[in-house]
């Protein structure tokens, strides 16, 4: 079964892994009244691509995290292919493996 993270048992646990850290990032943003919404899509990392979510918050502008990796704003090796609530992010479960990706230079 998959289910979402609570923001308050992560805080209370002090553990979790991205989708955990995603949810709490979130949840302090809006605590501090600024707009902020889960995504989902996919990071490229040690020659590989995996998938990842991470939070988008709005400060004059939309700005996506990944408070994993500490990275506001995340780099352009995170790739969005989701926005919103969790049934838009179960919509890519079917696109993963069919994703053609090639890096054409890497610096």
């Amino acid at each position: 079964m998959l289910s979402v993270p609570n923001a308050l048992e992560t805080l209370e646990n002090r553990m979790g892994d991205c989708n955990e850290h995603a949810v709490l990032f979130a949840a302090f943003a809006r605590a501090a009244g600024i707009p902020a919404r889960i995504e989902t899509g996919l990071v490229h990392l040690r020659g590989r691509f995996y998938i990842t979510p991470g939070t988008r918050f709005f400060l004059g502008k939309w700005i996506t995290v990944d408070s994993l990796m500490n990275q506001i704003p995340a780099d352009v090796t995170h790739i969005t292919l989701s926005r919103g609530n969790p049934e838009n992010q179960m919509e890519i479960l079917g696109a993963i493996g069919n994703i053609g990706i090639s890096i054409l230079e890497q610096q």
